[in-house]
């Protein structure tokens, strides 16, 4: 065994090459504590760190949310009321985030400087193994008593009103029944975001509590990546966080939901807002516990017949439903869920009547049932593999790849696997590819979703009196504690610490303790892709030649400030029309499978941006289309690109109609977790004309 980092503090229990990314995996683990550390090491300047700490919540109180926002208000080293917005000051951070998942709590950064990457580190480090956890910030971050305008007693909190509006969303319910409704004996039908009825029973004693428990070195795994000096990272591990800390024995533990014998019924309500029309506004979904997460070949082989059923419009059980009219889409809970430590598989259906669900039912286990006894279409399965390898092999994203490798690495490793196992996926692939033969996902549809009675279908359905209700009952409550008080003042004391505590300026000093970069911390050579350009005909071209794992990438531009105010309101809809409808001669089904077969994906999009007045001013318009494929598939993908460019059928009015039905409910479920977005948009809309095409395209007016 390699033991060059027993001087740092660690036991080096494997390396492994990571052929796929051109790296090579670095598995350690602290000596005295057990902590875990995972190292990619690569080729690549962007370097990530994530702290993750499994933190399995037993209530709906939403403390592994409220922790995640409270550690980053101050800590032992920095102590202030919000290091992070300091830090971000001075900082050339590529990613900076925490996140609260339904068993673990996830603390990443990254940047391409690698003195920032270092201070970033020590400001998170210090934040989740030292914080302060004032009271302060538990109110402030988690729920707190406060009053009104008029003196009445009301609930506050960041959280708080944070689930308050998730519990508004009907995607938002639809997804946490989903939950609810598989895993009643795990931590899992538990809300770890919080449910906002129950987020006012955590007490501050438990919140602290909940921290001591979990966030410890031994329940620790530590994801690391990039080309930083690992020696260097692994010192700074143990010496200022680490060594502070003696060996635990933490229970936390994800346990396994036992298998039912029957499947399972559950209807559940969303706050609809009253005077909407309810008639055709529910979701139902059937959801079925597949198998294990840690075993690579499973989640691959789920991945592939998820993505086979539902991944495209020519996917047999995707077509089923929506053709079905039995409601008006796909609902966003449908898929493959693998970051649990058992898979979830769901198929559900929006803008729907709940009087259909028997229907629903009849339907989608017909489909099933004739998929297994007439068999898949080759090509289908085929398209699927390769989208799914696309997937897999895939650099660029909208995270740095640090992040994705990292999500790809703990659904083994947060279930005590090797992280390495849940990484590569050539093995697991050449392994599946050579057992496909007819009747394999026909096999797998049979056992792990026909003959599976741990299934559960779910309704869940809008209640227009539903938050008045619930208003009501918190009112009353409030009203009669604020009768039963002995001596408000106690309130008012803890609300004028509160103010204080936000209205007091950090002091210089503490202010001086965030590390910020300075001109000798930046790198002198800053990497230049090299750029071939050119002209055919009128048009301009530039090509990029970089390591992208096999896959090539193509975009398109297209100027389309000719057209008048009334069409580019429905550009949104073209641009996604334009890649799902058919040919001459092929349904709009047919070239979704070729596009699978062929393509990693294909897309458009619109952007509005002021040109510089040097270069005549204004606003260039601009409608983009967006390609990629591997290498070995990339004259079928252009090929089959250009001819949609030319001949797209738009002739299909139904599937025109089906298009616009998703439009509007994408907009539509996007309005409560990104309302700020709309109002943002229509409040640049007065100040600046690009901004102004992007609120017709995206805003308010598209609902």
């Amino acid at each position: 065994m390699n033991e060059n980092y027993i001087k740092q503090g660690f036991e080096t229990l494997s390396v492994d090459p990571l052929d796929e990314y051109r790296a090579k995996g670095i598995f350690l683990r602290h000596l005295s504590t057990g902590a875990e550390v995972y190292k990619v090491e690569a080729d690549d300047s962007e370097n990530l760190f994530a702290f993750t700490f499994r933190t399995p919540p037993s209530d709906h109180s939403g403390v592994p949310h409220i922790l995640e926002h409270a550690v980053l208000c101050g800590s032992e080293h920095y102590p202030l009321k919000d290091p992070f917005l300091v830090l971000l000051k001075g900082s050339a951070h590529t990613f900076l985030n925490a996140m609260t998942y339904p068993d673990k709590t996830v603390y990443p950064a990254a940047s391409t400087v690698k003195a920032d990457f270092i201070n970033l580190m020590r400001v998170y480090g210090d934040a989740v193994f030292f914080p302060q956890l004032k009271k302060e910030a538990f109110e402030q971050e988690g729920h707190r008593l406060d009053f009104d305008d008029d003196g009445k007693l009301i609930r506050a909190g960041i959280v708080l009103n944070e689930m308050k509006g998730s519990y508004s969303s009907a995607e938002s319910v639809a997804g946490d029944w989903t939950l609810r409704s598989l895993f009643p004996d795990s931590p899992y039908s538990w809300d770890s975001g919080g449910d906002p009825e129950f987020i006012p029973s955590l007490s501050y004693e438990s919140f602290k509590a909940f921290h001591e428990r979990y966030y410890h070195p031994s329940n620790a795994r530590i994801f690391l990546y990039g080309d930083h000096n690992l020696e260097e990272v692994l010192s700074i591990l143990d010496g200022e966080f680490l060594s502070h800390f003696t060996r635990r024995d933490i229970s936390s533990q994800i346990s396994l939901q036992s298998r039912w014998d029957e499947p399972r019924k559950m209807e559940a309500s969303w706050p609809s807002v009253p005077g909407d029309e309810v008639k055709n506004k529910s979701t139902i979904s059937m959801n079925w516990l597949l198998g294990e997460s840690t075993d690579p070949e499973a989640v691959l082989s789920a991945q592939i017949l998820s993505f086979i059923l539902l991944g495209h419009g020519g996917s047999p059980l995707q077509k089923a439903i929506i053709d079905s009219g039995l409601g008006e889409d796909l609902s966003p809970v449908s898929g493959l869920e693998t970051d649990l430590r058992q898979m979830v598989f769901s198929a559900a259906l929006r803008g729907t009547n709940p009087n259909t669900r028997e229907d629903f039912e009849n339907l989608v286990s017909g489909v099933l049932g004739n998929l297994v006894k007439d068999g898949l279409d080759t090509n289908l399965v085929e398209g699927a593999l390769r989208s799914v390898e696309f997937r897999a092999r895939e650099i660029r994203g909208g995270s740095p790849f640090g992040m994705r490798l990292m999500n790809r690495a703990l659904r083994g490793w947060l279930h005590n696997r090797p992280p390495q196992e849940s990484l590569v996926f050539d093995k697991p692939m050449q392994n599946l590819r050579s057992q496909v033969k007819k009747g394999f996902f026909e096999g797998i549809i049979r056992r792990e979703i026909l003959e599976n009675r741990h299934r559960s279908t779910v309704v869940v359905s809008p209640d227009p009196d539903l938050q008045t209700r619930r208003d009501s009952a918190e009112r009353r409550l409030l009203d009669d504690l604020q009768q039963s008080m002995d001596n408000p003042d106690v309130l008012n004391i803890s609300l004028e610490k509160l103010d204080a505590f936000q209205d007091t300026p950090d002091s210089p000093e503490d202010l001086a303790r965030i590390p910020f970069l300075s001109r000798k911390d930046l790198p002198e050579d800053v990497r230049i892709l090299p750029l071939e350009e050119g002209q055919y005909g009128d048009v301009l071209w530039f090509r990029h030649e970089t390591f992208t794992n096999g896959v090539n990438y193509l975009e398109m531009a297209f100027d389309i400030e000719g057209l008048n105010p009334e069409l580019q309101f429905w550009m949104p809809l073209f641009g996604r029309a334009l890649t799902d409808v058919g040919l001459p001669g092929m349904g709009h089904d047919e070239v979704a499978r070729e596009l699978a077969m062929k393509t990693g994906s294909l897309g458009c999009s619109l952007e509005a941006a002021p040109v510089h007045p040097d270069a005549g001013g204004g606003v260039s318009l601009r409608m983009f289309l967006h390609l990629k494929a591997l290498n070995r598939q990339w004259d079928e993908a252009l090929n089959l690109t250009m001819r949609l460019l030319l001949s797209a059928d738009f002739s299909d009015i139904t599937r025109v109609k089906d298009l616009l039905l998703e439009l509007r409910n994408d907009f539509r479920s996007a309005v409560v977790p990104s309302g700020h977005v709309f109002a943002s948009l229509r409040a640049a809309s007065k100040h600046s004309p690009a901004s102004s095409w992007e609120d017709l395209w995206y805003g308010v007016d598209q609902l």
